[in-house]
């Protein structure tokens, strides 16, 4: 995972943006959203004023780089997500988790945090937790309504370079046929992804397993059970993701056959590559 941005902060001695009004969201339930993780953050330090007093608390204000308008998911129901991957993660992870206290502000578009924590440690420790956060919620924001498709093919690893192309150029054809010929897309954007066979969650997604082991493929390969394989990922915007998994389907299996010089009515290439061992036991 790429590495959380550098925090704008300003030093706990200068004054935080002046705010016109705590505004949180753009509408009911935005609001209520907003409101809850602040008084989540509220009784979280309120459960430590016995034990530190609030004037030894350092605090600091972060910019944020969400848009005012998706405050209310970035913070969450309840203040969920707030106090779930910035409050609770920071206090299990410090030594004095006494204190600990993050709101959301916003002062015109701009959009802020407000932390306090009762030593360095544990203030360096919310920042980074809440940028973690805030890049978690972008990737997440960006491909949102996606479908994702992941297809398990059999395929020699030094292979992988072929069906990419080069300069992306056989992905990049691939993405070109499904745009056009799968319907049911909303739009032509397609994302395509092939990698080495490893294992993996299958949360948001639907997993294809063309590769069963005993499965007989096109040129006569048989399928073992120690084959080689790759996870193809395709990710589509669709309305219909039935139909568009068998378009994806045919065309993804189309480009694996062409790595291997298959191509629909016509016979196994005898030509090998010039990367290709004709020693080398590949399935024939």
């Amino acid at each position: 995972m790429s590495s959380s941005p550098t925090p704008k902060t300003t030093p706990a001695e200068e004054t935080a943006p002046a705010e016109e009004k705590l505004e949180f969201g753009a509408n009911a339930e935005d609001i209520a959203a907003d409101r809850m993780a602040t008084i989540v953050a509220e009784e979280v330090l309120g459960e430590a004023k016995k034990a530190a007093p609030a004037k030894g608390l350092l605090k600091a204000v972060v910019e944020l780089d969400i848009k005012k308008d998706d405050i209310g998911k970035f913070v969450g129901g309840g203040g969920s997500k707030i106090k779930d991957f910035v409050i609770n993660k920071t206090r299990a992870q410090v030594e004095d988790g006494k204190g600990l206290f993050c709101q959301i502000i916003s002062k015109g578009e701009a959009v802020f945090a407000r932390l306090k924590a009762a030593d360095d440690e544990a203030m360096e420790k919310i920042k980074e937790n809440l940028m973690t956060h805030q890049t978690a919620f972008e990737k997440q924001k960006k491909f949102a309504g996606q479908s994702r498709f992941v297809f398990k093919h059999m395929m020699d690893h030094f292979k992988i370079a072929k069906f990419i192309g080069a300069r992306g150029a056989n992905i990049n054809e691939l993405k070109k046929k499904i745009a056009s010929e799968d319907v049911s897309l909303t739009n032509d954007k397609v994302f395509i992804q092939i990698k080495e066979d490893e294992p993996f969650r299958m949360t948001n997604m639907k997993f294809v397993d063309c590769a069963e082991e005993g499965t007989v493929l096109t040129g006569g390969h048989v399928v073992r059970k120690d084959s080689p394989k790759v996870l193809i990922t395709v990710s589509v915007y669709t309305e219909d993701r039935e139909k568009s998994v068998d378009v994806i389907r045919k065309l993804v299996g189309e480009a694996v056959d062409r790595v291997y010089g298959y191509e629909e009515g016509d016979h196994a290439s005898n030509e090998l590559d010039e990367d290709e061992d004709p020693f080398e036991d590949s399935g024939w």
